[in-house]
């Protein structure tokens, strides 16, 4: 698809993702991208997202807004969750079937697809088993864009497609120890220790269970190519295809912070799913190109950006 005559819809284009889509297309030079603060177009309300829609009158509509925060986030406020999301999805899937946008990318999540799956999972498995009862409210908005895509392109011929990726990081994402994406969390609770001279951190679960991360300039990039060769509403992976434990990881970035005190797993607290790692073959062969930030190397930059903004002085 030829973007640069479109105008873009990024909604959620001021959060973590977003940020680095919108200067994605950019590169792109398309002449007319939008986003928009959540204070000013609430999508939860119908009545708002008509109002966003009908100003901007999209030609394509980035589909990345969402009520998230970590897995501790869910279990505080499941019902939110899920009311909220269910509720920006479907007024997304509406109006960009009513305003006949020409093409709708959903950005899903990993956590669409069962730990009981064959590793890595793969995009036609998606709905064979049940997910994680840990982001199951969370995880129900973004199979809502799956099936309504589906439903919208059969009766409407809404053009779709389905994105999902796995665990984002970067230097430009909100560093909360409980509420933000795992190596954030981690990052925040290390500096604390670090800063307040504790002799311990303390992390939930085991921290047996595995993750793949793939850095939010890598995901941006394969968002817009996506956006660009692939068409059909069956999911399609965005990531490295590599799992990576939690234990190590810790460990990882422990070092990078030079902290020296103990690393401490509080088992009262439940595993969230034992293992989200994506099978990207057909990311490859669709999009012709592989995230090009190893973590090794996206951990090491990413502390080194935050040393340089003094992000650990606070």
């Amino acid at each position: 698809m030829n973007i640069e005559d479109c105008s873009i819809l990024v909604t959620g284009g001021e959060g973590f993702l977003g940020k680095s889509i919108i200067k994605k297309l950019k590169l792109k030079n398309p002449k007319k991208i939008f986003s928009f603060k959540k204070e000013k177009y609430d999508l939860t309300s119908e009545t708002a997202t008509d109002k966003l829609f009908n100003s901007i009158k999209p030609d394509i509509v980035i589909n990345g807004a969402a009520f998230v925060g970590g897995i501790n986030f869910s279990r505080q406020f499941p019902g939110n969750v899920f009311l909220k999301n269910m509720k920006i999805q479907i007024n997304t899937l509406d109006f960009c079937y009513r305003y006949k946008v020409k093409k709708l990318v959903n950005i899903g999540s990993a956590c669409i697809y069962s730990d009981e799956n064959e590793v890595p999972f793969k995009e036609y498995d998606f709905d064979k088993k049940k997910m994680h009862h840990s982001v199951l409210y969370y995880g129900f908005s973004k199979l809502t864009q799956i099936y309504g895509s589906k439903a919208l392109e059969s009766e409407f011929g809404l053009n779709s497609i389905n994105l999902q990726p796995a665990n984002l990081y970067g230097a430009t994402d909100k560093f909360d120890a409980d509420n933000s994406h795992v190596i954030s969390a981690m990052i925040k609770k290390f500096s604390a220790a670090i800063k307040n001279k504790h002799d311990n951190v303390i992390f939930y679960g085991t921290g047996n269970t595995i993750r793949e991360f793939i850095h939010v300039d890598d995901c941006a990039e394969g968002v817009v190519r996506a956006l660009e060769k692939y068409n059909s509403t069956t999911p399609m992976n965005i990531g490295t295809g590599k799992g990576t434990k939690i234990r190590d990881l810790a460990q990882i970035i422990a070092k990078l912070l030079d902290f020296k005190g103990k690393i401490v797993w509080d088992t009262s607290v439940e595993d969230g799913a034992k293992i989200k790692v994506l099978d990207n073959k057909k990311m490859i062969k669709f999009l012709n190109w592989t995230p090009q930030i190893n973590l090794d190397i996206g951990l090491s930059n990413l502390i080194n950006d935050l040393k340089r903004r003094k992000f650990f002085h606070g």
